[in-house]
């Protein structure tokens, strides 16, 4: 049975591809997932942004490079990450998100596009994009570069973005 603790609507809009994050889910109990992704932040650094986006000049964190870094924490923590693409109806696609814990525990949530994709490369590139952008959701990861929303705001400077994270600084914490 499905607990509904909270609904997140969480907009993100990169090129022609919009996406939300919905109905955010957990298990019944909770008591065993939520301590376990407690000590996955504490494990976790700031991800580097190694891609690169040619139509828009930016980097970007590709999905190999957050599963690089996720994956192995989450196995210490008895967590791994569960993702599905499924075409949401006729002008949308959806990937299924959880994040499982050993016990059956989990979080949940499902990222919707707005656009359907024409063809194969497009539902390849339209499920990618939306698994990096749930997986970031769910684990509230950091990224290596924070421009504070300049790149997106008209009166915004994107000139000299910082390059300094919260946690960039922060040492990890290892057990």
């Amino acid at each position: 049975m499905e607990n509904i603790n909270e609904n997140i609507i969480n907009e993100e809009i990169v090129g022609e591809i919009k996406t939300e994050t919905i109905d955010f889910k957990t298990s019944k109990e909770i008591d065993k997932i939520f301590p376990a992704l407690v000590n996955f932040h504490k494990n976790i650094e700031s991800i580097k942004m190694t891609a690169t986006n040619p139509f828009f000049s930016s980097k970007y964190a590709s999905l190999p490079d957050i599963l690089s870094n996720v994956n192995p924490i989450l196995a210490e923590n008895d967590l791994f990450i569960m993702q599905i693409p499924t075409n949401a109806n006729d002008e949308e696609m959806k990937v299924h998100t959880r994040i499982i814990h050993s016990s059956g525990q989990y979080v949940k949530a499902d990222t919707v596009s707005l656009r359907k994709a024409k063809d194969a490369q497009q539902v390849v590139a339209f499920s990618t994009y939306m698994r990096r952008a749930a997986i970031s959701s769910l684990l509230a990861l950091c990224f290596d570069t924070d421009d504070d929303g300049n790149s997106i705001s008209e009166k915004g400077d994107v000139s000299s973005p910082s390059t300094e994270s919260p946690t960039s600084s922060r040492p990890r914490h290892r057990r």
